[in-house]
């Protein structure tokens, strides 16, 4: 062998070795796949400090196993209990392979922890760490998730709930309801494109009910107990209409708060990131299915089993008293002056898809949603809404005085003000469809719905309207900042669906 092949087998070897050991790198730094684990529940005192890591994780599911992401490699993430009024740190490290940060859902807190990559803090990189001050003024249950590509992350499995109890009072026995829906086709979850959303239109609408990460969810209780369920729709996009069979069922709670008064329901309605906050009570032993009993049908999420136990007249008359919220009351006296007053901020919630435009051209309204009572409780075009990307079409929410376009104008307020704020969802768009309006770090009450007056208010962070109706809101801006306003269809939000609120 002559000098020049030695030489070139020396570089071919050497070039092997480089990448070898590249390849080793890669691999020894890779995120690695936890196995999952039972969501557990983490009382934090005032003062602590607790770590949160996001992991890719093994989701099981019928027996069968899905590549997808959890916190602390729980699916759910731990469920925190903390008190009203607490202070503690969250130390999160980012263990995937792609940006992320944790948005805490309802939470009045200081701007800077809010988790909106770009406006409140950078995107958390892979191996990175960012560490997160929160403080609980409000009591309820509320929640975390990414704020980086929602559409994704947080249908693979990155969200945990917070239940903030009110310092000093007993409740009822209380369970957390995580209610989610997961997309399996073909035995497997439908990719996601790497720069953008699909399933753009709708929503991605699950085929799989989940109740805290299962499909088989069970929740044992004795007759005679009075039980108090926090329940949050965690879905990407699914509308759902809570019932549980056999059962009457006491509202006393929404997203930030307890109602003015306690009411009885047959069911309630839910859009994604809502909260309710419902009691039961059971006389007999039996099965109770926990139902989305929507228009369209009715499909099981998970049931009650009561078993027998001691039924007193006490609990029975305690569960049905209806009690009346005796600071909402307060509050509502201060605020009676702004109820009828002129909006100071106006919304219109549209959509622009210039291809459909172009192809079908202006044929009215309602040519492509089939809705009842302005909800589409199913997704009722699931070919097109699959293959159609957020980089063909953009869902808006616009200034209706300037038409300026979501991040393109912001609303100013000042700190302590309170402001009247009208939201219509358009119906003339080429696909009019519900909306699920989410405020960061302040609290409103839904005071009217087209034009009727609510009689029955409860501070939330959250709004679900349908197509052609118009919401107005009473905002407290109690926290300075920039906020997020945005709809919580994930896929909506991924295309354009936001705006910004400067508290001064």
């Amino acid at each position: 062998m002559n000098a020049k092949a030695v030489n070139a087998m020396q570089a071919v070897l050497a070039i092997g070795l480089i990448l070898g050991i590249g390849a080793v790198i890669l691999f020894l730094n890779a995120p690695k796949t936890s196995a999952l684990q039972q969501s557990q529940i983490v009382e934090l005192e005032n003062g602590s400090v607790f770590e949160l890591s996001a992991n890719k994780a093994l989701i099981e599911l019928g027996g069968k196993s899905f590549d997808g992401y959890a916190y602390n490699s729980q699916f759910p993430g731990p469920l925190l209990k903390v008190k009203q009024g607490t202070k503690i740190k969250i130390l999160f490290k980012n263990n995937l392979n792609e940006p992320t940060t944790v948005h805490w859902h309802g939470i009045r807190l200081e701007n800077r922890f809010d988790g909106v990559p770009e406006i409140t803090q950078k995107e958390v990189m892979p191996n990175q760490s960012f560490e997160y001050e929160l403080e609980f003024p409000d009591n309820g249950l509320f929640w975390y998730h990414p704020h980086v590509r929602e559409d994704k992350q947080q249908e693979l499995g990155l969200y945990g709930a917070i239940l903030v109890q009110e310092a000093g009072k007993k409740t009822a026995r209380e369970e957390v309801l995580i209610l989610d829906d997961l997309l399996i086709e073909n035995n497997s979850i439908p990719s996601f494109p790497e720069n953008s959303a699909n399933f753009a239109i709708m929503g991605r609408y699950g085929s799989e009910y989940l109740v805290n990460g299962k499909t088989d969810y069970s929740l044992n209780v004795k007759t005679g107990e009075i039980i108090r369920l926090h329940l949050l729709n965690a879905s990407n996009a699914r509308p759902l209409r809570i019932a549980i069979d056999n059962a009457k069922m006491k509202i006393v709670g929404g997203d930030t708060a307890m109602q003015e008064k306690e009411f009885f329901a047959e069911s309630i309605d839910l859009s994604p990131s809502e909260r309710a906050i419902i009691e039961v009570f059971f006389e007999r032993a039996g099965t109770h299915s926990i139902l989305n009993a929507t228009p369209l049908g009715t499909k099981k999420f998970g049931e009650i089993i009561v078993e027998e136990g001691i039924v007193s007249l006490e609990q029975k008359n305690a569960f049905d008293s209806l009690k009346e919220n005796a600071l909402m009351k307060e509050e509502l006296i201060k605020l009676q002056p702004f109820f009828g007053k002129e909006p100071d901020f106006e919304y219109e919630l549209t959509l622009n898809w210039p291809s459909m435009d172009q192809m079908m051209g202006h044929m009215g309204h309602g040519m492509m949603s089939e809705s009842i009572e302005g909800i589409e409780w199913e997704d009722s075009m699931q070919m097109m809404n699959s293959v159609t990307t957020s980089q063909q079409l953009t869902w808006v929410i616009r200034n209706t005085k300037t038409k300026k376009e979501n991040m393109d104008f912001s609303f100013n307020a000042g700190k302590g003000e309170t402001k009247k704020i009208r939201i219509t969802n358009l119906e003339n768009s080429p696909h009019p469809m519900q909306h699920s309006i989410h405020l960061h770090g302040n609290r409103f009450l839904v005071i009217a719905k087209n034009n009727a007056l609510n009689s029955n208010l409860v501070w939330k962070d959250t709004v679900l309207i349908p197509e052609g109706e118009t919401a107005d809101l009473l905002v407290e801006f109690s926290n300075p900042g920039k906020w997020m306003i945005h709809c919580h269809t994930a896929e909506h939000l991924s295309s354009g669906m936001m705006s910004l609120i400067e508290v001064a």
